[in-house]
């Protein structure tokens, strides 16, 4: 079962740029985290509204096979992902499974920390949306 919705990830082709409209216009305050995840061929920043976040992302990849390249050649900038946590991240994803969704495991990685799962777009009425078990999606928070 899902027990929160955490943040909303949005592709951007110029995360300084998104940044000042998030922060100077919008009037969000100063992201609280920004990461260098070229491994994974992106950048990002987490700004919060209360204990809900929105994760500005930016592809730092050349390939035109990265899933951020090809999300914004067919769709242009926008929300890219929902993640949510659920009470047990293994048996959801059974339970997904099981009942015809298609389900991406991905395991613990040094810039992550935790295990995650994707529900792909076209199991969700064209929604991606990424799982983290509570528990572990907590300790990344530092307890929140």
């Amino acid at each position: 079962m899902f027990t929160k919705v955490t943040h909303v990830g949005i592709v951007v082709k110029d995360i300084e740029d998104a940044l000042e409209l998030y922060t100077e216009v919008l009037g969000i305050g100063a992201p609280e985290m920004r990461m260098d995840l070229s491994e994974l061929g992106f950048k990002n920043a987490m700004l919060r509204v209360g204990d809900f976040g929105i994760e500005l992302m930016q592809t730092t990849s050349t390939d035109p096979n990265h899933e951020f390249n090809k999300f914004l050649d067919k769709q242009g900038e926008g929300v890219y992902h929902l993640c949510v946590t659920v009470d047990d991240l293994d048996a959801h994803v059974r339970s997904l499974k099981e009942n015809g969704a298609e389900v991406l495991e991905v395991p613990a990685s040094p810039s992550v920390g935790a295990r995650r799962a994707f529900v792909k777009r076209r199991s969700a009425k064209g929604v991606l949306i990424e799982m983290f078990d509570q528990k572990e999606y907590g300790r990344l928070q530092g307890g929140h």
